[in-house]
């Protein structure tokens, strides 16, 4: 059961927006992690700040692709795994945040102090190997599909905690 409760606000634009969160792949969880980021709008990305419910990071790395997806990973990531991706790359350095919350985190991006975007999740462990996709308005539990707009729909999540602001 994974459980995300929607916070409404007036996004006033949206540059960047989470929309896949692989919390907990099979394996070493600190190389295949990833934050996925629609970007909608021209941003220095290379000022990003992703947190969690306990640490901040700041990018590392900006391998930027043109693309209108862009992928928050450790720098622990193997380079072979990163030339799969077809979009801009995030690095940071180490884990994301503490390492992204297996049972349940939550995620904010700022950019200057602003904040772009942040999304609350709770999971079961047992979803080991899937992400929480957002498709179509709805947070979904999915197939991981980095770079991509999500397509194979495990279930639908109704309670979506998400506030977009810039």
């Amino acid at each position: 059961l994974i459980i995300i409760i929607l916070i409404p606000s007036i996004p006033l634009v949206k540059a960047v927006q989470i929309t896949e969160i692989y919390y907990n792949p099979f394996g070493d969880e600190i190389s295949q992690e990833f934050i996925e980021l629609e970007l909608t709008n021209q941003i220095n990305l290379s000022q990003l700040i992703i947190s969690d419910n306990v640490a901040n990071d700041a990018v590392t790395e900006l391998i930027d692709k043109d693309s209108k997806f862009g992928l928050v990973v450790s720098d622990k990531m193997q380079s072979s795994t990163l030339k799969n991706y077809n979009c801009t790359i995030l690095k940071v350095s180490g884990s994301i945040g503490n390492g992204l919350g297996n049972s349940g985190d939550f995620i904010s991006l700022f950019i200057n102090g602003t904040l772009l975007d942040s999304v609350k999740y709770e999971a079961k462990s047992s979803d080991e190997g899937k992400s929480l996709q957002q498709i179509e308005g709805n947070w979904t539990l999915a197939t991981p599909t980095p770079c991509t707009k999500g397509v194979d729909v495990i279930s639908t999540i109704n309670n979506t905690d998400r506030k977009s602001v810039v």
